[in-house]
């Protein structure tokens, strides 16, 4: 079956999306020495400090046990500490250790991804329709029947 100039288009624009995307996470690589994913946890948890798992997990909307993995080679990378609650003793949060601190600074302000960051640009109208073409692509690829893991979202 013969492609269609807009369905040529239409994979050429991913191809495109998913190299620029590429790129930008291999430069915050460089720069930072960090993942993206990992670069992401630690500006989470610079705003929140004391936060949980839990709450970290559903802020970066990953599943609970991706967050913990993320959050455990921080931890033995030394950016991240776990204390225990003042006022609970079970519960723990998180906090910068002072090298998480100090990368922080060096590093880029914002901790939106080039895709989020992007799609702020469209009006609303725009997004709704691009996310409603997506879920049928997802639906007819049969995607949303599989288990993915997948890279922190931002808000």
């Amino acid at each position: 079956m013969k492609k269609t100039v807009a369905q040529k288009q239409a994979v050429l624009g991913f191809r495109k999306i998913y190299i620029a995307a590429k790129n930008h996470f291999k430069d915050v690589e460089l720069a930072t020495g960090l993942s993206s994913s990992q670069l992401w946890i630690l500006q989470h948890v610079s705003k929140n400090e004391g936060i949980g798992i839990t709450e970290l997990s559903k802020l970066l909307m990953v599943h609970v046990s991706t967050c913990s993995l993320l959050v455990d080679k921080a931890i033995a990378k030394g950016l991240l500490v776990k204390k225990r609650c003042d006022i609970d003793a079970r519960r723990t949060g998180l906090t910068l250790s002072e090298a998480a601190k100090e990368l922080l600074e060096k590093t880029p302000k914002s901790s939106e991804g080039l895709l989020s960051k992007s799609l702020k640009k469209l009006n609303e109208d725009d997004v709704i329709a691009l996310s409603a073409l997506l879920d049928k692509l997802v639906h007819l690829m049969h995607a949303d029947k599989k288990k993915f893991k997948f890279p922190p979202v931002d808000d």
